[in-house]
């Protein structure tokens, strides 16, 4: 982390040879605590007047929303355990555990003590940040500590939890081996029904509830959290001992690739992603086969298969349907008087996290790129289009289909919710597709980010009016206008 602050500031690491290196050092690292500070403080400050503008009625949304997040993280935290080595050494470290006689039990606790204090430093910001704004849309005294407190627990037991799922794959099986897995993977369960809990038990039902959740369940479960904590800990070293550093070794032989491009990430993130990608597609073996159809049918299984081989691209789509698009779908359909802020996060998500809309539409944009695969399609550009982006399409619109209907589901606006998340996603994946094409009378290429703001900035005007369906309208002649647009353009 040191080295990544010190790449960004283009300084040198502190040396006792080099003093006056060391005071430059010193003070910028000094100018970068202060800047975080007065970050810190900005964020807290716009984050309560956001929450103050929204009320209790969609504060309450929010926090049931939040209650989901333990679930959410611990499927991303064992996923990714469970893909990857969650032991990460780089070649001097592979030599030096090759040519020592260093204990597994050493390399486990060393990588997981840095991993657990980030995450429970970040969990405790986020916490406090949570707790403030639940305060102040609630308007009710909350303890904003506990709150914190509970989030850095609970992400330090997911993130143990999710280590130990990890490191079970690189044991020495024996006869402790079925008790190992059987401990670790029943833990979760009492916390993972944390949202069914409070939900059944009437937690999230007003401002006075939610108030005895903060102030009586969440100091027990506190109590619980470092119960389990310590549990997973003990089930941890007792299973250290039996961990094979030979199988570590040989699952970090994709992050040996990468090393040398680590410092990639921070200038060209984007780029890193699609290498380590291809990097991890060259290692696999073929999944499942292409089943034997014709016509548009075998266009529709490709690229369903596609996107299974490719899975790395499966969450992003996850995340664009049931974070994304919903709050689209809640920012037509609320009061006028919605904050412009609101509007400009959730500008800001679609053009930051596109990785979504450009999962839906990747099948479509490699055909289009590669000639000699395009060459072979006797299709046009907008059945094309249609045919590769449909699987990924119906998984997202589920998706978000379920959501909605969750957060939506007591509500008359239930149709209009459900009608906007598949307009909304048919307008983004439109604009999405454009990226590889070209305007019809020129050579100049067609620019998807500008065509997301030109309709979010449709849908804000539309919105004003507060009229559901005029909103449907405009989402109707925005899909018409960009379906005319890639019928007409040139690949």
């Amino acid at each position: 982390m040191c080295r990544k602050v010190c790449l960004l500031l283009r300084i040198s690491p502190i040396s006792t040879a080099n003093s006056a290196c060391g005071k430059v050092s010193i003070l910028s690292f000094a100018a970068l605590a202060v800047w975080a500070v007065l970050m810190w403080f900005a964020l807290l400050h716009f984050a309560t007047s956001l929450f103050l503008a929204l009320g209790p009625d969609n504060t309450l949304i929010f926090f049931s929303a939040c209650l989901f997040m333990p679930l959410s993280l611990f499927i991303m935290y064992s996923a990714g355990a469970l893909k990857n080595c969650p032991v990460k050494l780089a070649p001097a470290d592979i030599a030096y555990v090759v040519g020592s006689p260093v204990s597994a039990s050493g390399i486990v606790f060393s990588a997981l003590s840095g991993r657990l204090l980030m995450g429970a430093l970040c969990a405790l910001a986020f916490g406090y940040l949570l707790g403030e704004c639940l305060q102040v849309g609630l308007g009710v005294s909350l303890p904003s500590l506990t709150c914190a407190l509970f989030c850095a627990l609970l992400v330090l037991v997911i993130q143990t939890q999710a280590w130990s799922m990890g490191m079970l794959r690189f044991i020495r099986r024996g006869k402790r081996f079925s008790f190992l897995c059987g401990a670790v993977v029943l833990v979760p369960l009492l916390f993972l029904l944390m949202p069914l809990y409070a939900t059944l038990g009437g937690f999230v039902a007003n401002e006075t509830a939610v108030a005895s959740m903060l102030t009586q369940v969440f100091p027990l479960l506190c109590c619980a959290l470092i119960f389990i904590a310590i549990v997973l800990l003990i089930l941890l070293a007792f299973a250290s001992p039996l961990i094979s550093v030979a199988k570590i070794v040989d699952k970090n032989a994709l992050y040996t690739k990468l090393y040398a491009l680590r410092n990639m990430h921070l200038y060209n993130l984007s780029g890193y992603g699609a290498i380590r990608r291809r990097k991890r597609i060259a290692l696999r073996g073929p999944l499942l086969r292409l089943p034997s159809k014709r016509g548009g049918a075998a266009l529709f299984f490709r690229a369903a298969l596609s996107h299974l081989r490719q899975y790395e691209g499966i969450p992003s789509l996850l995340f664009w349907g049931a974070l994304i698009v919903p709050a689209g779908t809640y920012l037509l359909l609320a009061p006028p008087d919605t904050s412009l802020v609101l509007w400009a996060l959730w500008i800001s998500l679609l053009l930051i996290c596109s990785q979504g809309a450009q999962e839906m539409t990747r099948v479509f944009r490699d055909d289009v790129r590669v000639r000699m695969v395009r060459d072979m399609l006797p299709f046009s550009t907008l059945k094309l289009l249609v045919l590769d982006s449909l699987p990924a399409f119906i998984a997202v619109v589920l998706t978000s289909l379920i959501v909605v209907t969750v957060f939506w589901w007591a509500r008359p606006e239930l149709f209009w919710s459900l009608l906007f998340s598949v307009l909304i996603h048919t307008l983004l994946a439109l604009c999405s597709a454009l990226e590889n094409l070209k305007q019809a009378h020129s050579s100049k290429h067609l620019n998807s980010e500008l065509a997301v703001v030109v309709c979010v900035l449709m849908l804000f005007l539309v919105s004003l009016v507060h009229a559901p369906l005029l909103s449907a309208f405009a989402l109707g002649i925005g899909i018409l206008a960009l379906v005319s647009l890639i019928r007409f353009s040139k690949e």
